[in-house]
């Protein structure tokens, strides 16, 4: 009888071994392969298949501050009644109303309570006819709970635009917009009340303010109507 050789032990657990290992690598490859398939699968593509970057942040150009057209215009400040106005530089000042206007251009500012008055005026090479003016008036009849005199022109047939907003964003006022009968002159009227006194602020022009001025009224008179503040 031949003797067998047997194998040892040893080997055979030697050669089960390595065949783990293989499987265990073969199966770590397909993870990692599937893994990379589904990770390029996500990731944004550029237009011929080709990976993107990292989109970088667009650094936006810092907005020039609109200038302020307002900036170098004269002020008006009238201490008893607490409260200033801006006017356009070239106009000058006067506090005589019944002076000669037959051959001037008045584009007039004038604060009023009955009697108080004062004013500055525009360029004085045409007639007033032709030109524009903004009066200021404060009224005491507020004090006795009189109404906004643009509530009086809501039964007033010349009334064209009324409307509700509020000036320095706190106090409410009404506009209202209406032409004279007579004259076709425009005017536009902001009434507003603080501390029992009625503000009034016309404004009036003719039409051919702006063929001749080449401006627009309207947006001159918003223009100082935001200069408008309190002083308290």
């Amino acid at each position: 009888m031949e003797n067998q050789t047997e194998v040892p032990p040893l080997a055979c657990c030697s050669l089960k071994s390595k065949l783990m290992c293989v499987s265990a690598g073969l199966i770590v490859l397909i993870i990692v392969a599937i893994a990379s398939f589904v990770l390029g699968r996500a990731l944004p593509r550029g237009p011929e298949g080709t990976l993107r970057g990292t989109p970088t942040t667009a650094i936006l150009p810092t907005p020039t501050p609109t200038p302020d057209e307002t900036a170098n215009w004269k002020t008006y400040t009238n201490e008893k009644y607490q409260f200033s106005i801006k006017y356009p530089s070239d106009w000058g000042e006067g506090n005589d109303l019944f002076l000669d206007k037959t051959n001037r251009v008045w584009r007039m500012v004038h604060m009023a309570s009955t009697k108080d008055r004062a004013y500055v005026s525009g360029p004085p090479e045409t007639r007033l006819g032709k030109g524009a003016e903004l009066s200021i008036e404060v009224l005491a009849t507020a004090e006795s709970g009189g109404v906004l005199g643009a509530e009086v022109l809501l039964s007033d047939e010349r009334a064209k635009v009324i409307k509700n907003f509020s000036i320095l964003d706190s106090v409410p006022a009404i506009r209202s917009t209406f032409s004279h009968p007579k004259w076709l002159d425009t005017y536009t009227e902001v009434d507003f009340i603080k501390n029992r006194l009625l503000y009034r602020l016309t404004w009036h022009y003719a039409e051919e303010y702006k063929e001749r001025f080449r401006e627009n009224p309207e947006s001159i008179f918003d223009q100082i109507l935001s200069t408008f503040k309190f002083l308290d």
